[in-house]
């Protein structure tokens, strides 16, 4: 990079990566002056296969590997090698702590970026600063590694203070903001939310300058200061640290718009306006089974949990987005980008400024070598670089400690080789140190991600665990909303939704729905359990008149069907020893569904539960995933 004159080169190295490394290089430099203005420039060579590279045993053993790891189908070859060869990549991020404390990422599919900190401009991931001095680290995160001889270069340039007038590189700022632009992702598994697992141990890593932290079997350090341990490491001069083994939317009525009302700033993880239910909005009927009772005062709120913005690897600004969510409906947000904070202060500014009808949740994605870890209510970023992919609990403990939920994204996406490290593959020994997990990420196959995604909770449900179930977007761009699922959760009018949501996640009481929302309240002087529907009024969708309930337990399962505009009350007794019970909203499956529910409705003619029975019928097992509407809080009786 050719910087304007008034910039001094602070640091450069340069090291070669060889196919099948994983893990990260931390190079730290002690600032000998003060600088107002830094740039950070990492480039890398040899991203993707070239034609040549796609040999027959290629496409064999990457065929093998997605056979035996996700029991996917033989694709045909042509096929499947022009995948290797547009989809598969070398993917390498930075980061920058200054002093140990975060001040920027960027993870996002260029070979080419710069972290750039101007008085006037700092680039998209990245968290302004004053001024630079002590000590700067960056580290290189390499999720994955195609090719060996993958040739990579580091430089720190700066402006120290009191060294004149900068005469400021527009070029490279139009440079850094075009790539920002142009970073946009689609939501197919493999482009957008990347990350890394390691098919096979590193082959080398090699630091040729300064001062290096090499992480992953096989490293070198050429030269400088460092200290080298694990499988096959080499430091040839000097000592390394090295350790580790290798869209504007719809109009429309909802039940979030209406009056506005403010948000103080200082309520954490909330700035700027809160939405505020027009007269009517509220939900009058049902009861929990906790003994919260929805009152006229208590709301319905929708919540989109997982979104990306080009502060990391999505195509919408921080403000595009907020309008996208506003102009929807959705009553609050969470911004989780890829390993930055650097969003929530601009989104914080425009709901102070803009007053838009919705409220930000703090958050973050923690997108690591072994999976990805979705954080609410983050508002200070912890350090994820040491992630040890067998004790994943230590860094939930951290995170909890800063007041933040810990829930796993899609835990089983696909990962190597199409998008390392999206799959989850730590390994957990206590569950209870997990707040939640998102079942349903709306972008992801139906069957191979996210039924198995809703199996695992429920078998964690039925193993004691009291883990809470979410659904995310994982908005990278301007997807549609309809017909997807969200989260719900029980608010009031002007309530805070940092404290709300910690609530409901603690609680266990949230909603995953398409919009329709089954209420479940145990009456003990009759042992029956009052079943109820609320229309949660998402744009899109329309509740139907008829459905299905199933009630899973442990070892037995129950369904009845039901008509929607009114409560149905079923008998206990043949639940008896299924605590505890997660109930389930389907779609009417056929026309003998309909006529179920007339059947086991007989009041049809009034709104009075009192009147209406549903005959509950025992199934061998749950129904496919197909049709599901709404996944309700786990109920527990005893």
């Amino acid at each position: 990079m050719t910087t304007d004159q008034n910039y001094q080169q602070i640091y450069r190295v340069g090291g070669m990566l060889d196919a099948g490394f994983v893990g990260q290089i931390t190079y730290t430099i002690s600032l000998d002056q003060v600088y107002d203005e830094l740039d950070i420039h990492f480039s890398f060579d040899k991203r993707l296969y070239s034609e040549s590279d796609v040999t027959p045993e290629l496409i064999d053993r990457l065929q093998t590997l997605c056979t035996a790891k996700y029991n996917a189908p033989t694709y045909p070859v042509e096929e499947f090698r022009q995948t290797i060869l547009h989809e598969m990549k070398t993917e390498i991020h930075t980061m920058a702590e200054l002093n140990d404390d975060f001040i920027g990422c960027i993870h996002r599919q260029l070979t080419d970026r710069h972290m750039l900190y101007t008085k006037e401009f700092t680039s998209d991931g990245c968290l302004a600063q004053d001024t630079f001095s002590g000590v700067l680290k960056v580290t290189v995160l390499v999720f994955n590694v195609l090719l060996d001889n993958t040739q990579y270069t580091l430089t720190v340039s700066g402006h120290p203070v009191g060294h004149g007038v900068i005469a400021p590189n527009f070029n490279l700022m139009d440079t850094v903001k075009t790539a920002a632009g142009n970073a946009g992702a689609s939501n197919a598994a493999g482009s957008a939310d990347n990350s890394c697992d390691a098919e096979s141990a590193p082959a080398s890593a090699v630091a040729t300058a300064g001062s290096s932290d090499v992480s992953g079997a096989g490293s070198a350090a050429m030269a400088g200061d460092s200290s080298v341990s694990g499988a096959g490491s080499v430091a040839t001069a000097g000592s390394s640290d090295v350790s580790g083994a290798g869209s504007a939317a719809m109009a429309g009525d909802s039940s979030v718009s209406g009056a506005g009302s403010v948000a103080t700033a200082g309520d954490s993880g909330v700035s700027g306006a809160g939405s505020a239910a027009a007269a009517g909005d509220s939900s009058t009927t049902g009861s929990s089974s906790a003994g919260n009772t929805v009152t006229a005062s208590t709301r319905f709120k929708r919540l989109e949990l997982h979104n990306h913005t080009v502060e990391s690897d999505g195509s919408l600004t921080c403000q595009e987005l907020t309008e996208y969510l506003a102009a929807d409906h959705v009553d609050a947000f969470a911004i989780t980008d890829h390993n930055t904070t650097s969003g929530q202060k601009k989104i914080e500014q425009l709901l102070e400024e803009k007053h838009y009808p919705i409220s930000l949740i703090r958050g973050m994605e923690y997108t690591t070598y072994f999976g990805h870890i979705l954080c609410l209510n983050l508002a200070k970023y912890v350090p994820w670089n040491s992630i040890d992919q067998h004790r994943p609990e230590l860094l939930f403990e951290a995170t909890r400690k800063k007041g933040a939920l810990v829930g796993i994204a899609h835990p089983f996406s696909y990962g190597d080789p199409f998008a390392r490290g999206c799959r989850f593959e730590m390994t957990i020994s206590d569950y209870s140190k997990v707040d939640f997990i998102e079942i349903f990420n709306n972008p992801e196959p139906l069957h191979e991600v996210n039924e198995r995604g809703t199996n695992l909770w429920m078998s964690l449900i039925f193993s004691g665990y009291q883990i809470t179930a979410t659904s995310g977007m994982d908005l990278h761009n301007r997807a549609k909303l309809a017909g997807c699922y969200a989260t719900y959760i029980e608010g009031k009018n002007g309530g805070n939704i940092a404290s709300e949501l910690d609530t409901a996640i603690h609680t266990h009481r949230t909603w995953v729905s398409k919009g329709a929302l089954l209420l479940t309240e145990v009456l003990p002087e009759t042992n029956e359990l009052l079943l109820t529907f609320t229309d949660a009024h998402k744009p899109g969708f329309s509740v139907p008149k008829t459905a299905q309930v199933v009630l899973k337990g442990k070892d037995k399962t129950f369904t009845t069907s039901v008509s929607l505009d009114k409560p149905v009350r079923v008998s206990l007794n043949q639940l008896s020893g299924t605590d505890p019970i997660i109930p389930l909203l389907y779609e009417a499956a056929s026309d003998s569904c309909v006529n179920a529910a007339a059947a086991s409705t007989s009041c049809s003619n009034t709104a009075d539960a009192s009147s209406a029975a549903g005959q509950l019928k025992e199934i061998d097992a749950l129904p496919a995933i197909e049709g599901l509407l709404c996944v309700s809080p786990v109920l527990y009786r005893d």
